[in-house]
């Protein structure tokens, strides 16, 4: 679809939208999508997106009053109207994961200029059509996952805007997120989202995306404004929790993943407040009830957490420097859920435990699933040459790009990175930057690059990170892990 399309149709939208902003005394939606868009991704082109937008509902309309579709919303033409959305905003547009730019993918932006987004981007521009049509369907929520529900007194329709359209029945994806019923309401799964649960959704998520690009008072705030509007909701209770475990306010989040561990609910409710409360002790050094808690649990979680469990088992028995214990649970998780992230975390225990050529290999089968993954591209880098491929090892490290998030990370990677390589005086930004960090409070996701006598010597940020910790009664936390934080709907996130 070109965006030099009449414009008259963006004139028309922009009344339409700001008359219902007026009614409903709170900034459209829609407009609200819009400039945060521009506020993570300053490329975005507003004026074009409201062109291509408009286009865009105007074609459809035309399309399917060609079809003698008089009414999209009335049942009997159900089928056309689903199958003209997945034509126009489905079929050709590309389901994109990846780590270093994939914030940007999750906002419907890119779905609608760049044709390319996950399932959150391509979710919200289907939802934003089917507004303009006055049609019943809606964004819906699953763990992790959004996608778009069409009601039906028989049985809804849920569509798979990641898989071109795909219609999967309520009792499938029931099955294959392990939900109860219980689960659902609190939690508002697999129903049309009204437009303020809606809207605190997605201001929990843009809340994600600036706290990777370290924009903390900002993704307060708007986490903040999205708990106004679902107070009761537990993702954004623990989402809240999480950032106040983050930035060392360790008792401030105590109470709110108490009452998420006491609220009972579904096999769902209950897995992930044992995930959150097992992370709530981990912060306090209190590793064997982490592993109780987690273990006291496994058994009815639904088989997704099992998979984050597996990961949180790996990293507790990486704390207590069982090596071998921890390297077969990454290994099983990569078994059970290869991907970039499985590999990476993979990559990193065998890394702290100096089995340096079994790394590289789980690292480079990592960047076959995202070739774009810095931290990834970084410790790789340093591996090389601490391997002995010194000149393989510099030449790949030229060629890597700092990101626009998560760059606490990487800073940490450098830190390891030129700890690595002796070289350490080069990354004095590095240093510091990890230090600002930890002296705000913020939790600095690392490994020890030190685990033997002769080894590497430890990194100056670490060692003085390591002994604040010592001097205020907390665990040392040593030099970098990719912390398993993708931003927005990723299987980490929600």
């Amino acid at each position: 679809m070109r965006i030099e399309r009449p414009c008259r149709l963006a004139l028309g939208l922009a009344l339409v939208l700001v008359c219902a902003a007026g009614a409903r005394g709170e900034e459209d939606l829609f407009t609200e999508a819009l400039a945060i868009s521009k506020r993570l991704d300053p490329e975005t082109d507003e004026a074009a997106c409201r062109r291509e937008f408009a286009a865009l509902v105007a074609e459809i309309k035309a399309n399917l009053a060609a079809a003698n579709v008089a009414d999209p919303a009335e049942p009997q033409h159900r089928p056309a109207v689903l199958a003209e959305l997945n034509r126009r905003i489905l079929i050709d547009r590309q389901v994109s994961y990846i780590s270093n730019k994939y914030w940007r993918d999750s906002l419907f932006t890119a779905a609608l200029l760049r044709k390319r987004g996950n399932c959150l981007s391509t979710a919200l521009l289907y939802h934003f059509v089917a507004r303009e049509l006055k049609l019943p369907a809606g964004l819906a929520l699953l763990p992790d996952h959004a996608l778009i529900c069409w009601p039906d007194a028989q049985a809804p329709l849920f569509v798979e805007t990641t898989a071109k359209g795909q219609l999967i029945p309520r009792d499938a994806l029931m099955l294959k997120y392990g939900l109860e019923e219980a689960d659902l309401k609190p939690n508002g799964f697999l129903v049309p989202l009204a437009e303020p649960d809606l809207r605190a959704e997605l201001r929990g998520n843009w809340s994600r995306i600036l706290w990777t690009m370290t924009e903390r008072e900002e993704a307060l705030a708007l986490l903040k404004k999205a708990r106004a509007g679902r107070p009761d909701d537990p993702h954004l209770k623990l989402q809240e929790a999480r950032y106040l475990l983050e930035l060392g306010r360790v008792e401030e989040a105590r109470p709110m993943l108490e009452g998420l561990l006491k609220a009972g609910g579904g096999s769902y409710a209950k897995a992930q407040a044992a995930c959150a409360w097992a992370d709530f002790l981990t912060t306090r050094g209190r590793i064997d009830e982490a592993l109780e808690v987690l273990g006291a649990n496994w058994e009815g979680a639904p088989n997704f957490l099992k998979l984050r469990m597996l990961d949180q088992l790996g990293e507790l028995h990486r704390h207590k420097r069982d090596f071998e214990k921890a390297i077969r649970y990454h290994k099983l998780l990569t078994t059970l859920d290869p991907g970039a992230e499985s590999y990476d975390e993979l990559g990193s225990v065998l890394t702290e435990a100096h089995r340096d050529a079994e790394a590289i290999a789980a690292y480079e089968k990592a960047l076959t699933y995202n070739p774009e993954n810095f931290f990834t591209r970084v410790i790789l880098a340093g591996l090389y040459e601490r391997s002995g491929e010194r000149e393989k090892g510099r030449a790949y490290f030229a060629k890597i790009e700092e990101p626009r998030d998560h760059k606490l990370t990487w800073h940490c990677a450098l830190v390891w990175y030129y700890a690595n390589i002796k070289e350490e005086e080069k990354n004095a930004r590095g240093d510091e930057e990890v230090l600002r960090a930890r002296r705000l409070g913020a939790r600095v996701p690392v490994f020890r690059p030190r685990t033997r006598p002769g080894s590497v010597p430890r990194a100056r940020a670490f060692r003085r990170t390591d002994e604040s910790a010592r001097a205020e009664g907390r665990r040392p936390v040593g030099a970098p892990r990719h912390s398993s934080a993708r931003p927005a709907f990723s299987a980490s996130a929600r």
